[in-house]
């Protein structure tokens, strides 16, 4: 926040490193080395190609040069955030990262440079591959190292991310309580926050899809976007974070009860000669429909927030044993003109494992998505131009359709 301070005032720093970096004891920081605020051209100066060598303080400072400060080039707002790179680089390793390696009696030639740049780009991708590092903060790491100063982000996205990372790097523990359920992206666990006591849900991406930016991208969007919306019907989020093995994971308010598709078994069960009777626990006609008609209230306030769920059906509607209707699952909605998946690599049609006793109930990821059985026909065909809230409506026929008959509009042995 103090360097983009000092960038929107117009000033470079020009010598960021951790030593130019104070901490007290309340936590305050402050930016030291004010000296070259006024002069922000940072140069090694003829020394670097004297018979002598660098200096000390000069060899200290090098390892946080960008490459087009060490070839002879002005500082700039770019180059302190090189610097920033590097000494997130050195947090993320837990140690000081060496000072003698890159510093050759001409710092400034093209081999020298490509090295070091090789060098932090290894230790980037060693960092990938351990558990326990925050994937936020190691992608921005990488992107602040670029060798060309253009390819770097901005100070805004900085802070935004650093946000990211800083709300959600610390690994909380919390006991496990069981598997409540699984999904395509990941699975569902009961655990205890012991901070507060309580006993809350957590969703937790599945093992292996940490590595996979599409699969992160869509989990962290469905927490953010879930969280945002503040309604009755839909599940309140409490935090995002990262397990100690890499893993994104939020934790949710844990509804207690069964799914709206149990609640229309039940009654059909019941049924008999035509006549709609009473379920085992009380469930009716009656009280599906207004069941339904509560759905529609929190799918109408998504809609007012230009979000289509995409994925709507009894197996997503939470029925709590104190008269609760949650619409679950967002992680398949999309916010018109934000889509995330139009900002990343075109992944390969995939269909998960079913999670359904008939394969018409599973959700299908990739070009395709939704679930087949409740999928309005422009989604079924991937036509992404045509999703909308109609979209949803469409699926809350289908619901209609279920509670009416017993069984899904579309049934059949396969997806398609």
């Amino acid at each position: 926040c103090a360097l983009s301070s000092l960038h929107d005032g117009g000033l470079v720093h020009g010598n960021l490193k951790p030593t130019n970096i104070q901490v007290d004891r309340r936590g305050r920081v402050v930016v030291l080395d004010a000296a070259l605020l006024d002069n922000p051209i940072s140069r090694l100066g003829e020394a670097q190609t004297s018979s002598e060598g660098i200096t000390s303080a000069q060899q200290r400072s090098l390892p946080y040069q960008a490459p087009e400060v060490r070839q002879g080039h002005a500082a700039s707002t770019a180059t302190d955030w090189y610097a920033m790179g590097v000494i997130i680089l050195e947090v993320l390793s837990g140690h000081s990262l060496p000072r003698r390696r890159h510093c050759s009696t001409d710092t400034s030639s093209t081999a020298a440079i490509q090295e070091q740049q090789q060098d932090w780009m290894e230790r980037v991708a060693a960092l990938e591959q351990e558990a326990g590092h925050d994937p936020t903060l190691l992608g921005l790491c990488r992107a602040l190292l670029q060798a060309e100063p253009g390819s770097r982000p901005a100070g805004a996205a900085i802070l935004r991310r650093l946000g990211t990372a800083s709300r959600s790097s610390g690994h909380r523990h919390f006991p496990d309580l069981g598997r409540l359920g699984m999904g395509g992206m990941g699975e569902v666990r009961r655990v205890r926050d012991p901070a507060l006591n309580r006993t809350m849900a957590m969703k937790v991406m599945r093992e292996g899809l940490q590595k996979d930016p599409i699969m992160q991208a869509r989990f962290e969007a469905e927490a953010e976007l879930t969280a945002q919306l503040q309604h009755p019907g839909t599940v309140p989020v409490h935090e995002l974070g990262t397990t100690p093995d890499g893993r994104r994971y939020f934790t949710m308010q844990e509804v207690r009860g069964r799914t709206m598709h149990g609640a229309i078994r039940e009654v059909h069960q019941a049924t008999r000669e035509g006549r709609w009777q009473s379920g085992a626990t009380g469930w009716t006609l009656h009280r599906l429909v207004g069941v339904l008609r509560r759905v529609c209230d929190a799918v109408a306030y998504a809609h007012a927030r230009s979000v289509t769920h995409r994925d709507l059906k009894p197996d997503n509607v939470m029925l709590g044993d104190f008269g609760e209707v949650q619409v679950l699952d967002w992680g398949l909605a999309i916010v018109h003109g934000q889509d995330v998946e139009a900002t990343l690599p075109v992944e390969p049609i995939q269909v998960s494992q079913p999670i359904a006793t008939q394969i018409a109930g599973a959700t299908r990821t990739g070009v395709v998505t939704g679930t087949p059985a409740y999928m309005a026909p422009e989604q079924a065909r991937a036509e992404k131009k045509l999703f909308g809230p109609h979209s949803d409506v469409y699926a809350l026929g289908t619901m209609l359709y279920e509670i009416l008959l017993g069984r899904p509009a579309y049934v059949g042995p396969t997806p398609e």
